[in-house]
């Protein structure tokens, strides 16, 4: 029988996240979240630059839940139909591997603001 992997060497082998993946992720840190839900905060986040369609968040969600990163919480019906919608969660590993994907990023993002701000004076 064969030890399960520590969760720092999970994480470790998760990075970096594909963009997608992250979104979602990103999406989630501030609460469970419905499918329709999460394509319109990803739409929101990026002033719509980004947008998911239905059966390609699926996917992402999937795979997400494949690796132990989301979860499905609850099915809950919204107040304008008796049709439940399933709602998605991240767990404490996917949070880990969020937090480990922004740090492993971090000098890269500050960089890309002196990109950004060069290209204004261009």
């Amino acid at each position: 029988m064969s030890t399960p992997p520590d969760v720092q060497t999970v994480i470790e082998a998760s990075l970096p996240l594909n963009s997608m993946d992250f979104l979602v992720l990103a999406v989630l840190t501030d609460g469970e979240r419905h499918g329709y839900g999460i394509v319109k905060d990803i739409t929101a986040r990026t002033d719509g630059r980004v947008k998911v369609r239905p059966g390609n968040l699926y996917r992402v969600i999937d795979r997400l839940m494949d690796r132990g990163f989301v979860e499905v919480k609850a099915r809950r019906a919204p107040e304008s139909s008796s049709e439940p919608r399933q709602h998605y969660g991240i767990t404490s590993l996917g949070h880990k591997v969020a937090a480990a994907h922004v740090a492993l990023f971090s000098d890269v993002v500050a960089a890309s603001g002196k990109l950004r701000h060069a290209s204004r004076l261009a």
